[in-house]
């Protein structure tokens, strides 16, 4: 919340439409997030996760894994957060990118299951995780954006992370339904 806030104020009155659109939107990104102090995902265990886990950053030599690339985003925290960002690469409904595909997810998730089982406690956290990661990505679009002013990010680009968050947030209790294994 204090990077987004910061960077609502760094970025003052700049004329750019990206830049309009991230401070027209950010208090309503900080209320939402103000709603998800949750003491639960703060008891889960740490454990170093790689953070940006989706298919374009795994290696397979036929059907074998073989490797795993780009640790630019490896920190220390809950493994359901990277389960989260899974989500978010590789069930995204294929007409609105920022939705959750519900039947997809699910079935990741069973086969996850099989490996590594979730409790029910986190996966009813899914959603409060999704939200915060769609608010870090509209942070780290603006931020890369005021950094970059003239490389080509879309208005797409820094729409999508924020519908994001408001479709989770709508969509909390239905997610995590759908998502019980």
């Amino acid at each position: 919340m204090h990077r987004l806030r910061h960077w609502q104020l760094t970025l003052g009155d700049s004329l750019d439409e990206r830049c309009r659109f991230f401070r027209a939107r950010v208090q309503e990104c900080i209320g939402i997030l103000e709603q998800l102090r949750c003491t639960r995902y703060q008891a889960l265990p740490r454990l170093p996760i790689h953070g940006d886990m989706c298919s374009a950053n795994v290696v397979f030599s036929g059907a074998r894994l073989t490797g795993i690339i780009d640790f630019d985003h490896c920190c220390s925290d809950a493994a359901i957060r990277d389960i989260t960002i899974a989500l978010r690469y590789e069930c995204a409904d294929r007409r609105h990118c920022f939705k959750l595909d519900l039947q997809a997810a699910r079935h990741f998730l069973r086969v996850y299951h099989k490996a590594n089982p979730l409790s029910r406690e986190e996966i009813d956290l899914i959603p409060a995780v999704a939200m915060a990661d769609s608010a870090e990505l509209f942070w780290w679009t603006i931020f890369q954006i005021a950094i970059r002013p003239t490389e080509t990010v879309s208005m797409r680009t820094i729409e999508q992370p924020f519908k994001a968050l408001q479709w989770y947030n709508r969509h909390q209790e239905e997610v995590a339904r759908a998502l019980r294994v």
